[in-house]
């Protein structure tokens, strides 16, 4: 008696099933962070439009002993990616409040500096229901100053 085998290639449904389930967790661990470091990466126009709106802000006071006049800042308001900047006097003009307000994708985060040179992250959101925390710097994804 003879038997012939038949050779067949491919893959079961086994492996197929082990293949898919570990591209699956490897996507649930990476994807969290990816999406953190995209927030991230979209924060940083708007903290560098701070960062030069300050300077700018600076310069100005040199020359005129105050950060603008009529109740308007030195500088005009600003639109970078995602994000709305905002200028507004104190004390006579003495004193300034730079805003930057995010919308669409980066919408509730909020950062701010002054003419004392304090940043701040106003607000960020939270995933649950954590409460949103102001912080002594400008922090893209809510770490603590420093960490």
């Amino acid at each position: 008696m003879t038997s012939t085998y038949t050779t067949s290639r491919g893959f079961t449904l086994v492996e197929l099933s082990v293949v898919l389930a570990v591209a699956l967790v490897t996507l649930a661990v990476a994807l969290p962070g990816y999406s953190a470091q995209v927030q991230r990466s979209r924060a940083m126009p708007a903290l560098m439009e701070l960062s030069v709106a300050s300077i700018q802000l600076e310069k100005f006071f040199q020359r005129k002993q105050q950060y603008g006049a009529g109740g308007k800042c030195a500088i005009p308001d600003a639109e970078v990616e995602h994000f709305s900047v905002h200028c507004s006097l104190s004390d006579d003009g003495r004193g300034y409040t730079l805003d930057a307000v995010g919308h669409g994708p980066m919408a509730g985060y909020q950062y701010r500096t002054d003419e004392k040179g304090r940043q701040q992250t106003i607000s960020l959101p939270q995933t649950g229901n954590a409460a949103n925390a102001t912080l002594p710097c400008w922090s893209p994804d809510g770490r603590a100053c420093g960490a």
